[in-house]
C-alpha cells in the first residue's frame, strides 16, 4: 500500500520516484510528538498504534529543519532534534491547512499597516535578560487563524519556557525583547548564533492586536461592563485593554456596528408589516415602558412595541427624563414618539394593547381615535388583587382572603371566554358573585344562568368556605366587581390582548442593561438595541423535551402565592448573533476610513439631549471645593 502524507490537505505519497522525504512521528519525545500532532490537526491523546502508522513528507519542512548534510552522510535527510512541521511558503497546503500549528518561529515581522495615527499602544513593558541554561527541546505559537479559534490562560512564566533555546539551531537565547499591548504579548528573541524571530500572540488587524478588539466586543455584546471584566481580570493578573482604550474602542468600532445590525433588523421588520398593509391586512401591537429605576426618579425609560402575532421587537425608543416634565412622564412621550414612527413608516395598526396609564388612555383617545385601544388583562387583574387583599386585611372581611387569587383567576378566564361580546364579559365577570355564595345556577333579567364549571359534588359543597350574601366580605368583594372604573374598563378588554410578551422583554432586557446602573445615552441606547435584536434572535422557542419526548417542566416556590408551582422549560437560547457582530467590528477595523478615537465616527445622542439632565450649567469643580462644609469633624 503507497503511503500517503497525513498533513492537512497534501496529497504526496511515498513513491519511488517522489523528490520528498517522508518522516515518522517522534514517539519518545512526548512533547514534541504533541506538538507534531497539533501541527498535523490530530488530538495530543491519539492513539500510540496510530502514531506509528503516520507519516509526513519534507513539504512541511523548510531547510533550517534539516541536519546540514556531511560528506560521505547518507542520501536519506535527517530532521533536526526541534524540527515541527509546518505549512511552508509556495506549498499547496497553505490553502487549506487553515487549522494546523506554526509552531516554528518567524525571523520576519509579519506586514502591518500602522498608518492608523490614532493608535495608542494599551501599555509597553521592554525588558532585556539573559537567558537560562536550561533545556528546551520546542517551542511555537499557533497559526494565524480565525478570531474565534480557540484561546488559552497561560502562564508568564510557562510561556517564558519556550524562548529558553533558539528555535533554529537550538543553542540557548541571548535576549528577549518583551512587549505587551493589552491582551498581546510581543517577544523578540535572538541566540547566541545571532538567529533572531518575532511571535506574537495573537494576529493584528491593521496595526491593533486582534484579541484587544475580540475582548472589548465581548464585554458589551455579552451584556457585561468594562468594570466588572476588569475586576476579574485584575484578581486574576490577565492582561487586557486598558479602561480608556476599551471606551475608544466602544465609541469607534463597538456602538456603531450594534446600531448598524439594529437599523438592519428593523427595516426587515418593517417592511413585512409593510407588505401586509399592502395586502389590506393589519397589525395589532402591545406596548409597554421600562424604566432604568424604579420609583419617581428615572433617568431613561424604554417604550418598546411588539407585534402580536409574531411577538418581534418593531419599535422601541430611548426617552430621557430631560425629554419629558418628569419621570412618569416619559412613557406618554416614548409612546406617541414609537406610535407615530410606526404609522408614519406604512404600518397599519388596528389594535393598540397597553396597560391603564391615564396618560396613555388620553393620547390615543385624542389623537388616534381610529385606533382600537385595549387593556392587558393582567394589570387589571393586578389591581383588583391590590384592592381585594387591602379589604380581607379587615377584621370583618377575613373570610375573603381564600378568594382573593380565584376573583384574579376569574378576570382573566372572563376576558379569554368572551369573544369579543362587551355584554358577555360584564356578565361572566359579576357571575363570581353568585359563584362565592354556592350558588351555581341563577336568573337574571329574566334569562337563567350558570357556572361554566363542571357540577360540584355535595362533599365539596359542604367543605367550600362559601361566604354568606350580604355579609362584610360579600359586600367588600362586591364592591370591587362592581366598581365603575373597572366595569367601564372591561369594555377595552373583549379582545384578550396582553402584553405578557413584553414583560419577558423586559426581564430579558436586564442582562444589557441592568437597573441602577448608570450609562451614558449613546451606551444606553446601544445596550437596548442589543436587547431587542437578541429578543428577535430567540423568538419562538418551543416547549423542550427530553430525549424520551416527555415535555420539560421546573417546579420553583412562587413566594407571591405561597406555593410550589410548575413552568415550562423552553428551548434553549441561541446567541450567534454575536459572532456576526463580533465579524462587523473587524471589518469596521479593516476599514482604512475609520479611525480610532475621531468622532466623526461615533454615534451621537439627539441635539435635543443635554450633556446631563441638570437643569443648571455645571459649576466650577474648585468653587465648589470653597464651598464645601462637612457636618463631622476633621
Amino acid at each position: 500500500m503507497v503511503r500517503t502524507c497525513d498533513f492537512p490537505g497534501c496529497n504526496n505519497k511515498d513513491l519511488a520516484e517522489s523528490p520528498h522525504t517522508f518522516h515518522r512521528l517522534p514517539v519518545t519525545d512526548i512533547a514534541l510528538r504533541q506538538l507534531w500532532l497539533l501541527a498535523i490537526g490530530l488530538n495530543v491523546e491519539t492513539k500510540l498504534a496510530k502514531i506509528k502508522k503516520l507519516r509526513v513528507c519534507s513539504a512541511h519542512f523548510c531547510e533550517d529543519d534539516y541536519v546540514p548534510s556531511c560528506p560521505g552522510q547518507r542520501k536519506k535527510r535527517v530532521l533536526k532534534s526541534a524540527a515541527v512541521p509546518a505549512p511552508q511558503p509556495g506549498n499547496p497546503s497553505l490553502a487549506v491547512a487553515s487549522k494546523t500549528l506554526d509552531t516554528s518561529m518567524s525571523s520576519i515581522e509579519a506586514p502591518c499597516e500602522r498608518d492608523d495615527s490614532t493608535f495608542l499602544p494599551l501599555s509597553s513593558e521592554c525588558t532585556s535578560t539573559r537567558s537560562s541554561s536550561s533545556d528546551m527541546s520546542n517551542a511555537g505559537g499557533e497559526q494565524r487563524g480565525h478570531w474565534s479559534e480557540r484561546k488559552w490562560i497561560v502562564n508568564e512564566s510557562a510561556l517564558m519556557e519556550l524562548f529558553a533555546n533558539c528555535h533554529t539551531c537550538g543553542v540557548a537565547i541571548a535576549t528577549k525583547n518583551i512587549t505587551r499591548s493589552g491582551s498581546m504579548i510581543e517577544i523578540k528573541w535572538t541566540c547566541l548564533n545571532h538567529h533572531s524571530g518575532v511571535w506574537r500572540s495573537c494576529p493584528e488587524v491593521r496595526g491593533m492586536p486582534e484579541n484587544n478588539l475580540v475582548s472589548s466586543a465581548a464585554i458589551i455584546f455579552t451584556g457585561a461592563t468594562e468594570t466588572e471584566i476588569a475586576e476579574w481580570a485584575d484578581l486574576l493578573n490577565l492582561q487586557l485593554p486598558k479602561k480608556t482604550t476599551y471606551y475608544s474602542l466602544q465609541s469607534t468600532y463597538l456602538i456603531p456596528v450594534i446600531q448598524k445590525a439594529y437599523t438592519d433588523m428593523q427595516e426587515i421588520n418593517l417592511s413585512e408589516l409593510q407588505e401586509t398593509a399592502s395586502a389590506g391586512g393589519n397589525t395589532d401591537v402591545g406596548g409597554d415602558a421600562r424604566s432604568d429605576s424604579p420609583g419617581y426618579s428615572a433617568k431613561y425609560t424604554c417604550y418598546s412595541f411588539m407585534d402580536d402575532a409574531t411577538k418581534k421587537i418593531i419599535m422601541s425608543d430611548l426617552i430621557q427624563v430631560s425629554e419629558a416634565t418628569s419621570s412618569p412622564a416619559m412613557e406618554a412621550v416614548g409612546f406617541r414618539r414609537g406610535l407615530d414612527r410606526l404609522l408614519d413608516s406604512g404600518v397599519s395598526v388596528d389594535v393598540v394593547t397597553t396597560d391603564r396609564a391615564p396618560s396613555i388612555r388620553k393620547i390615543i383617545r385624542e389623537s388616534y381615535p381610529d385606533l382600537r385601544h385595549q387593556f392587558d388583562p393582567w394589570h387589571v387583574a393586578k389591581g383588583v388583587k391590590k384592592k381585594a387583599t387591602a379589604a380581607a386585611r379587615k377584621k370583618e372581611n377575613r373570610d375573603l382572603q381564600p378568594w382573593i387569587k380565584s376573583m384574579a383567576n376569574h378576570l382573566w378566564w372572563s376576558c379569554s371566554c368572551c369573544a369579543g361580546d362587551e355584554k358577555g364579559l360584564k356578565r361572566m365577570w359579576t357571575s363570581i358573585l353568585h359563584h362565592v355564595c354556592g350558588i351555581h345556577r341563577w336568573e337574571e333579567d329574566g334569562q337563567e344562568y350558570k357556572c361554566n364549571h363542571d357540577d360540584i359534588g355535595d362533599d365539596q359543597q359542604i367543605r367550600k368556605k362559601w361566604l354568606k350574601k350580604g355579609s362584610p366580605a360579600w359586600n367588600a368583594l362586591k364592591a370591587v366587581v362592581l366598581d365603575k372604573n373597572l366595569l367601564r374598563d372591561l369594555t377595552n378588554m373583549t379582545l384578550f390582548k396582553h402584553t405578557g410578551n413584553l414583560e419577558v422583554f423586559h426581564s430579558s432586557m436586564l442582562k444589557y442593561a441592568e437597573k441602577r446602573r448608570h450609562f451614558t445615552y449613546v451606551t444606553m441606547q446601544a445596550r437596548l438595541q442589543l436587547s431587542v435584536i437578541d429578543h428577535n434572535h430567540n423568538v419562538g422557542r418551543q416547549h423542550d423535551h427530553t430525549q424520551s419526548g416527555q415535555e420539560k417542566y421546573n417546579v420553583v416556590h412562587s413566594r407571591q402565592s405561597n406555593q410550589w408551582i410548575v413552568r415550562k422549560l423552553y428551548e434553549p437560547t441561541t446567541q450567534d448573533f454575536r459572532k456576526d457582530l463580533v465579524q462587523q467590528v473587524i471589518q469596521r477595523r479593516l476599514d482604512k476610513n475609520v479611525r480610532l478615537g475621531d468622532k466623526t465616527f461615533h454615534i451621537h445622542p439627539p441635539v435635543s439631549i443635554p450633556a446631563n439632565i441638570a437643569p443648571t450649567p455645571k459649576p466650577n469643580k474648585d468653587d465648589l471645593v470653597k464651598q464645601h462644609a462637612s457636618r463631622f469633624p476633621k
